[in-house]
């Protein structure tokens, strides 16, 4: 069996120092407007558009897709103005639209997932070891995807 790392208290973590609770607090800052922003626009633009940074007077947006980053640069004007209308916000002038390689990632519909059978017998292992029976049924099922 794998040794486990002890759990670690949110508390201890945040004592360090004052940047990481910054970075917290700007991360969630972030997250904030960026669901303000995707609540003005269309569906499917919205399902397409992150939110990564805000810089002065720009906002860094990634999207998942070429085309999704050519039509939100014609968006631009009116990112510009969701933008000003949010309270908090800084008064943004620049946008730029950036295609983010790890949004972009092309995935095979279906891809099967072959364990050894080492890897499915560990598995096994922990899900015998399992209260949450639905956690329990998930890794039992994960556990027969067995290299053939």
């Amino acid at each position: 069996m794998i040794p486990m790392k002890s759990a670690v208290n949110i508390n201890a973590i945040l004592s360090h120092g004052p940047d990481i609770s910054r970075l917290i607090l700007h991360s969630y800052s972030l997250l904030r407007f960026q669901s303000i922003m995707r609540s003005k626009l269309n569906s499917p633009e919205s399902e397409h558009i992150y939110l990564a940074s805000v810089s002065e007077d720009t906002a860094i947006l990634y999207t998942d897709s070429p085309a999704w980053a050519s039509k939100l640069r014609f968006k631009t004007q009116q990112l510009i103005d969701i933008f000003s209308n949010i309270p908090d916000f800084p008064k943004i002038k620049t946008i730029r639209i950036k295609v983010s390689p790890t949004l972009y990632i092309e995935q095979e519909e279906n891809t099967p997932i072959n364990l050894t059978p080492k890897t499915s017998k560990f598995l096994e292992e922990i899900a015998d070891n399992m209260n949450d029976p639905e956690l329990k049924s998930a890794l039992l099922r994960l556990s027969k995807h067995k290299e053939v």
